[in-house]
This record gives structure tokens, C-alpha cells and sequence, in this order.
């Protein structure tokens, strides 16, 4: 019983799919409870992270629907929907060196996309169509 036990927390399993971004420890090495083996890039669902400059931040809403366009799928375009809005503007570029720079304010956003086809990889650009927003 203690072995079948031992054996059980022996074996690691992530909570979802995912894709092996690093590996921090070695095979055999001894690990604690909590410690990081590996890092993932979870699959499903596909997150994305974008920005949206503070004037048309109103226009934004949680569930609204978007279109993500990926280069390396040209004349594709793959569903997705806002799920978070940054209460907190962070400045772009992140060195602020004018009074006009400070102004460019952005808040970051968290859009769930559907990948079908496993066309989209961890840190490739993306481009986010808000559907339904008002035209500026």
C-alpha cells in the first residue's frame, strides 16, 4: 500500500493541456511539494494578451467577440472572446521620456480564442478585431 502510494505521487501530471515551455529539475532529481519541475503553455484554452488604448477603452466590454488574425494563417480569421480588462493602465513604450509619451496609456486585455486547427503558438503576434465596437 505504501508503495502503490509512493509511486502514485511519483508521477506528475498537468491540470490541462499544455506544451512544455521549460523544465527546471532533472529526471531523478528529488523535489519537494510545490516545487517547479516544469513550465507549461497551456493548449485549451488558448489565451491571448492584448492591449487597447485608453480612448477607446469604453468601447470594450467583458464577452464581447473578436476576430484573431495570425500571420502564418493569412485570409483566416479564428473566434474569440474578451474575458478580462486591466482595471490598471500601464504606459507603452515602457520608458517614459515626454510629456506626450506619458499620455499613451493601455490596458491590457485577456482574450480566449478558438484554435481548431493548432495554428497558434506561445508568443506569436496576433492581431485582435473587436467585433461589434463602435467605429471611431
Amino acid at each position: 500500500s505504501r508503495a502503490e502510494i509512493q509511486l502514485h505521487d511519483a508521477v506528475l501530471s498537468a491540470p490541462q493541456k499544455g506544451v512544455v515551455l521549460t523544465r527546471a529539475r532533472e529526471a531523478g532529481a528529488i523535489v519537494q511539494s510545490g516545487q517547479t519541475v516544469y513550465t507549461l503553455a497551456l493548449t485549451d484554452p488558448v489565451w491571448l494578451r492584448a492591449y487597447v488604448d485608453e480612448p477607446d477603452l469604453g468601447r470594450i466590454k467583458p464577452g464581447m467577440s473578436v476576430r484573431v488574425l495570425v500571420d502564418a494563417a493569412p485570409g483566416k480569421s479564428f473566434p474569440g472572446t474578451v474575458g478580462f480588462i486591466s482595471p490598471t493602465a500601464e504606459f507603452t513604450p515602457k520608458t517614459v521620456e515626454t510629456k506626450q509619451v506619458r499620455t499613451a496609456l493601455v490596458y491590457r486585455l485577456r482574450v480566449q480564442a478558438e484554435d481548431p486547427e493548432n495554428v497558434m503558438r506561445q508568443g506569436m503576434p496576433v492581431t485582435i478585431v473587436v467585433d461589434g465596437a463602435d467605429a471611431p
